[in-house]
């Protein structure tokens, strides 16, 4: 992720003239799909695949918080 960020950050500053600013957040259809179902009262479960990264903890934090059962 970081090469990556880099080269679109060296990118912009020849293209743009000024710095890029990057945000992550969660989302995807699935992801969106389960919040929006547990939001509105159903018993929802959510399979997905997440990295053992800060990234993953992230996402299974924010399901839990909204009501969504990730477990195993």
């Amino acid at each position: 992720m970081r090469s990556l960020c880099r080269r679109l950050v060296r990118s912009c500053v020849l293209d743009c003239g000024r710095r890029a600013r990057f945000a992550f957040g969660n989302g995807g259809k699935g992801s969106n799909q389960a919040i929006g179902a547990a939001r509105l009262g159903a018993r929802c479960k959510l399979l997905a695949g997440v990295g053992a990264d800060r990234f993953g903890d992230e996402a299974v934090q924010l399901w839990r918080a909204e009501g969504v059962d990730c477990s195993a």
